[in-house]
């Protein structure tokens, strides 16, 4: 995923628009990735927050290794 959206990124000027634009995309993908969960209190699947992906996907997010 990442080599796909980080082509050319040296060249980038990036706002905090895009920033935040980059951050939407790869938690949406890890949402995709990892599916909803299911609550075992209510037997209902929920979505999971941004904190629980970044737990599970064990690499630094898209823009702190597009500045690197």
């Amino acid at each position: 995923m990442l080599p796909v959206i980080l082509y050319g990124c040296k060249s980038w000027s990036t706002t905090l628009a895009d920033e935040h634009k980059l951050r939407v995309f790869e938690n949406k993908v890890l949402r995709k990735i990892y599916m909803p969960k299911r609550d075992e209190v209510t037997v209902e699947c929920r979505r999971l927050l941004n904190e629980e992906l970044h737990g599970l996907y064990d690499f630094p997010d898209i823009v702190r290794i597009m500045k690197s």
